[in-house]
């Protein structure tokens, strides 16, 4: 159980080391980790909104099996995979800004970054991975110039934070929400979040990254 993983004492650390956002209560965090990554998958495999391109238990982009599948990343593409809640969330989340760079915030102590392909791969290769992709192709687009515009010259530090509207500091599953919702536009999402925070397995309900009717990719 997640519980067992992150305690209220380790909360309270890691709000004194400014990791978490004395503002977002433990009860919050519980919260934004009530879904794991297995529930994600079940949920995913039977939803027709949403449009997974590709999913794995040994992620890894130089291999034949993603290449065959996933040739080129498209912009606004959304990497979901698993971790432990070590530090407040469960899971992990990124998006491509193109085929060659993804952005990334890795957790505590590290800023935002733009990562080469190659280096997204070898630090997160072998995970168990999900991939999702917008039909519309320009909302991702949006989504990318958005977070590029926002973070490559400027990073933020880490922090879970109440706060879904600010950029400084921020989490890894804030960014994609974020470049959705301000570069895409608000009708790229399936609802404004009531959560104060929005952990990496609940982004596929929030963000319409899967199949909505309104822009065909075959086209």
């Amino acid at each position: 159980m997640y519980e067992n993983e992150f305690t209220y004492e380790e909360y309270l650390r890691q709000v004194e080391l400014g990791y978490i956002d004395p503002e977002l209560s433990y009860q919050e965090i519980i919260k934004a980790n009530s879904k794991t990554f297995n529930d994600l998958v079940e949920e995913m495999n039977s939803d027709p909104r949403f449009t997974l391109i590709y999913e794995s238990s040994s992620f890894d982009m130089d291999s034949p099996e993603f290449r065959a599948i996933v040739n080129t990343l498209n912009p606004g593409d959304v990497f979901i995979m698993n971790s432990s809640a070590s530090w407040g969330l469960s899971g992990h989340a990124a998006m491509a800004l193109s085929n060659s760079e993804i952005i990334n915030h890795a957790g505590p102590d590290t800023y935002t970054d733009i990562l080469s392909r190659s280096d997204f791969n070898n630090l997160y290769r072998y995970r168990d991975i999900k991939l999702y992709r917008s039909n519309n192709y320009y909302w991702g687009v949006n989504a990318a110039e958005w977070a590029d515009a926002e973070y490559r010259n400027n990073p933020a530090s880490y922090q879970l934070s109440a706060n879904l509207a600010s950029t400084r500091p921020t989490y890894c599953s804030k960014i994609v929400y974020q470049a959705y919702k301000y570069g895409a536009g608000e009708e790229s999402l399936y609802l404004n979040s009531t959560f104060d925070l929005v952990g990496p397995y609940y982004l596929p309900e929030f963000v319409r990254i899967g199949l909505h009717g309104e822009y065909d990719a075959t086209t």
